[in-house]
């Protein structure tokens, strides 16, 4: 018989602190810029537009065993420091 794969869970408390604070983020860059007359995409749309992509990341991220991401440390610290060089 085939063995069911366990999906690990995504901490509820930290998906919805994290759900707030882009909920507020959103609310702070459109009362920021609502009185500006911009051309093309107002900057809220955007900002929601880069909320839902980083809900993905984030679904993705939790997803991501400990273990892998231990030995993967070096590495990925010395790809941010490259990048934030560059």
């Amino acid at each position: 018989m085939i063995e069911a794969r366990r999906v690990p869970r995504v901490d509820s408390v930290l998906f919805g602190i994290y759900l707030f604070l882009l909920l507020f983020g959103a609310l702070n860059v459109y009362s920021a810029s609502r009185s500006y007359a911009v051309s093309g995409t107002p900057l809220y749309v955007k900002q929601l537009a880069w909320s839902i992509l980083s809900v993905g990341a984030f679904l993705i991220a939790a997803r991501i065993q400990v273990q892998i991401l231990h030995s993967l440390a070096y590495a990925l610290y010395g790809l941010f420091i490259v990048l934030l060089v560059v």
